[in-house]
């Protein structure tokens, strides 16, 4: 049976991790699709609520084409994302791969998800099963009763029937401890370190009294490689909360070629940039909507993006401008969280 998996950069279009496979791969960003290949069968699948979902499916015949493709959205996934996933599939595959016919919807795709592997338990301490335990006790406790009657009879015998009577030997009290004192503080040392335990870095974002205050937390406790990671997780803080206000600067902290550059550096800096969408899609966080993709400038740099607030009309292709917070570098592009320049993000949440 013919069958290959790999990972796909929406942005980029660069095929990763190609193995021979009919199942997909982790997932760790919505800018990262798996797509498989068993037989005839093409399945592609993208990090969802309830983590990788299926959103895609088409029959690849025996001349190369693809057909039959069936998406969970009328733009999910769209034809510019289809083409890139045909030419993922031809360089996987290492052949010519072409695409014909009209694509579908089916709004239930999401919901046939692949099993997951079943988890073999972690190795432990054998431990004896209730039912062993319980016959231990049953065999234990004639025995000792046994012991009790038979020294209680030895102590009858001796104290009648034995020639030589020896006096009862009083025996002193073994001293009782004293039982250890008592702290009056109700709390043990294992609540003691738990209270004094520094939040997980999820935690003190989500706690973070300002937007800033949390791209410090993604900025000084995140790995350099959590680029997607960070951002994600700085638009769960955002997402209902940030206002315009917050990603918008009149006089920019970064641009994007510094942050091309040195992603790291200019973690948690804010800037603006104008350019064209490669892609833009829908995704749902805390059951809130945000909007992933890319776009490019008019000098060639690509910026990914998790756009929180509204979109408005803004699709593939058309310009916009996008003002957000720096999470890093992934790749060729840079990546940041913010809102695009419309006037229905200027006005307060509590009017949108």
């Amino acid at each position: 049976m013919t069958q290959v998996a790999f990972e796909l950069d929406l942005s980029s279009g660069k095929v990763r991790d190609v193995r021979d496979a009919a199942e997909p791969g982790p997932l760790r960003d919505a800018f990262t699709w798996s797509v498989t290949c068993a037989d005839d069968r093409v399945r592609v699948y993208a990090l969802g609520r309830r983590g990788v979902e299926l959103i895609g499916r088409a029959t690849l015949d025996a001349a190369g084409v693809v057909r039959d493709r069936v998406g969970a959205g009328d733009e999910e996934p769209n034809d510019y994302q289809w083409g890139r996933v045909v030419d993922g599939l031809g360089g996987a595959l290492g052949r010519t791969v072409t695409v014909e016919g009209p694509r579908r919807t089916d709004a239930g795709l999401r919901r046939r998800e692949p099993k997951p592997r079943p988890v073999a338990p972690a190795p432990g301490p054998t431990r004896a099963s209730p039912g062993g335990s319980r016959s231990l006790a049953l065999l234990v406790g004639p025995v000792a009763i046994g012991l009790i009657v038979f020294a209680v009879g030895v102590g009858v015998y001796a104290s009648r029937g034995g020639r030589a009577r020896t006096p009862p030997v009083a025996v002193a009290p073994a001293p009782r401890a004293e039982p250890p004192a008592v702290a009056t503080d109700p709390a043990t040392p294992a609540d003691a370190a738990l209270a004094d335990a520094a939040p997980t870095p999820e935690e003190a974002v989500l706690a973070a009294p300002s937007l800033t205050a949390a791209a410090a937390v993604i900025r000084d406790r995140l790995d350099e490689r959590a680029v997607a990671d960070g951002a994600w997780l700085l638009a769960r803080y955002a997402n209902g909360r940030a206002t315009w206000a917050d990603f918008h600067v009149a006089d920019a902290e970064t641009s994007l070629p510094l942050a091309l550059k040195d992603g790291a550096r200019e973690r948690g800096k804010r800037l603006c940039v104008t350019g064209r969408l490669l892609d833009i899609a829908r995704s749902d966080l805390d059951q809130r909507p945000v909007y992933a993709g890319a776009l490019v400038t008019a000098d060639g740099d690509t910026l990914r993006f998790v756009a929180v607030g509204s979109t408005g009309t803004l699709v593939k292709r058309d310009t916009g401008t996008f003002c957000g917070v720096v999470t890093g570098r992934v790749d060729d592009a840079a990546m940041a969280v913010g809102m695009f320049d419309l006037p229905e993000n200027a006005q307060p949440i509590v009017e949108r």
